[in-house]
């Protein structure tokens, strides 16, 4: 563990430079977006799955 600190205080200006901070953004990002593909649904037979990261209005007119 004091290894990995002392890397750190030791390239702390290539970890906050311009490369630095793009590469630990792409990880971040990359394990943020990958939370909503595991989303699943169970759907019926004839009937109509809806999924959104949000509110869904859905207009029906009844006869």
């Amino acid at each position: 563990m004091d290894t990995i600190i002392n890397y750190l205080i030791e390239e702390k200006e290539w970890i906050f430079s311009g490369i630095g901070v793009f590469i630990l953004g792409f990880f971040f990002y990359r394990k943020t977006a990958n939370t909503s593909v595991n989303q699943k649904q169970k759907i019926s037979d004839n009937s109509t799955g809806i999924q959104a990261n949000g509110d869904v209005n859905i207009n029906t007119k009844k006869d």
